[in-house]
């Protein structure tokens, strides 16, 4: 993020292991853009590293937005938006230059990485599909929750081709009150494709070097709930296309 001009100076984390922590991580913006804090517990370095890049890109987001924007552009952030930057950054964690030359890894551990992330997230799109197909029906046709596994376990079977128990909606760490987070992660992770293809075109393969690439990021970032990131209207089936071709094409 240094390397990209930004400032994540003001972001406070907390990495202390202690017996009762809650062991998942989160980013906790109290006041943005002036109090934004991470809390994570170390399980193993491959978890940890998806983790901190993850929740990073969260407080490098709310951390950045402009201090004068009035409190609602500044607060109501949609959730496709606010997964946008966190899967933007996690993802600099597939870039093959960027481990070997940043982080130092040997290169076929760093190929090994790569190789299970990219197939974690292709899996992660059939299995989102399936979940936000649902999530949107629930929504739109106003299903009665008996109704619920039944029509879980069908989409789950277009989309994965796998027999799931229906039930397993429930349980999900995205939980049903949350009934329409699932569909903003899949527009998050193909607006975030959008805006890296973009910088790579502009600044090339080792964007994250670029300076200017970190000043069109931060633009976008500072603007709050205005973001164009955050418009989503803009998502064409020629973009979704080019996502899932780049992801099968990865593994």
């Amino acid at each position: 993020m240094k390397q990209m001009g930004l400032n994540p100076s003001k972001i406070k984390i907390d990495k202390k292991d202690r017996p009762k922590k809650y062991a998942s991580p989160f980013c906790m913006a109290l006041k943005i853009p002036q109090d934004v804090r991470i809390s994570f517990k170390a399980e193993n370095p491959l978890n940890d590293a998806n983790s901190i890049y993850h929740e990073m890109g969260h407080a490098i987001h709310f951390s950045s937005i402009k201090k004068q924007l009035p409190y609602w552009k500044r607060i109501c952030i949609s959730n496709g938006l606010a997964e946008t930057f966190s899967i933007f950054f996690e993802g600099i964690l597939t870039e093959y230059d960027y481990m070997i030359e940043e982080l130092k890894l040997p290169k076929e551990y760093a190929k090994e990485i790569i190789r299970r992330k990219n197939f974690l997230q292709l899996f992660g799109a059939a299995f989102y599909t399936g979940n936000s197909l649902f999530r949107i029906a629930y929504w739109h046709e106003n299903m009665k929750f008996k109704n619920c596994n039944k029509r879980y376990a069908k989409e789950l079977k277009k989309s994965m081709g796998m027999k799931i128990p229906g039930a397993y909606w429930q349980l999900h760490h995205i939980l049903p009150s949350r009934l329409m987070y699932v569909p903003s992660y899949m527009l998050a992770e193909i607006q975030q494709f959008k805006i890296k293809q973009n910088l790579r075109e502009k600044y090339g393969q080792k964007w994250w070097k670029s300076k200017k690439a970190g000043k069109e990021i931060l633009n976008l970032m500072s603007k709050g709930a205005d973001s164009e990131a955050g418009d989503f209207s803009g998502l064409t089936k020629k973009d979704i296309k080019e996502y899932v071709k780049k992801l099968i094409k990865k593994i």
